[in-house]
């Protein structure tokens, strides 16, 4: 879905386990109910081959999608920041351990 998102193809799934985290209904894609006809689907997809508007907007919805929430740059960026008070809190320990010269917080 990251790859299809990414060269602007709206992604079609099912409302089954995690893939709505990925794909919203008529933003970057189609969420079909489970369980399905395949009128249900059928009728989706024609609606979506025969109006280019709206194909469009899936496919910039997907496109906005990968740029904000799928791409490895902006998930690493965001991990960082997530971690990174703990990489100082954890550095500060190590230097307070440090400075204490038997490997303990200093006064013990």
């Amino acid at each position: 879905m990251c790859q299809a998102c990414a060269y602007r193809i709206p992604c079609l799934v099912t409302n089954v386990g995690g893939l709505t985290t990925t794909v919203n209904d008529n933003v970057n894609g189609l969420v079909i109910e489970a369980p399905f006809a395949p009128e249900v689907v059928t009728a989706r997809l024609k609606n979506i081959i025969s109006n280019a508007a709206e194909y469009r907007t899936l496919a910039i919805g997907a496109l906005e999608k990968y740029a904000r929430r799928l791409y490895w740059i902006t998930t690493t960026d965001e991990f960082l920041a997530s971690v990174g008070p703990i990489v100082a809190a954890h550095q500060v320990g190590q230097q307070a351990r440090a400075t204490s010269g038997n490997g303990l917080p200093a006064g013990y």
